[in-house]
């Protein structure tokens, strides 16, 4: 179960992480956010997402946390963000291609699903 707390006024996500025979661990990152109630109310927001991916299997720590210390104590390594042509390649140029083939500008859901097909895009809360 993820959850949130509340110490010295900043928002930390709390939750069990099971990565090895040991059983699981107890994980809590910080937010970097002050403790307010649309921050709560996000954090929470987070926690759930965060728990459902525990739950299906598909939780990533280095792409929720990329820069955790706790990475190496789980021995994974962080993940690298793309750069500016890694973007370009993988979601401008197909855009771009798309909307030189004489077809009409795609609307934003539209665009989002073809990435999503053609698995160019993730998306990360």
């Amino acid at each position: 179960m993820a959850w949130v707390a509340t110490q010295f006024g900043r928002l930390f996500l709390c939750f069990r992480y099971v990565r090895s025979a040991k059983g699981p661990s107890l994980c809590r990152e910080a937010l970097h956010v002050s403790s307010t109630r649309e921050a709560r109310a996000d954090a929470k927001r987070l926690a759930a997402n965060l728990q459902l991916e525990i739950d299906a299997g598909t939780f990533d720590y280095s792409a929720w946390f990329p820069k955790s210390v706790r990475l190496r104590k789980l021995g994974l390594k962080p993940k690298e963000l793309p750069t500016l042509t890694a973007f370009t390649q993988k979601i401008r140029l197909p855009l771009k291609h798309w909307a030189s083939g004489g077809q009409r500008a795609p609307t934003t859901k539209t665009f989002i699903s073809f990435c999503l097909r053609n698995r160019k895009l993730r998306i990360a809360v």
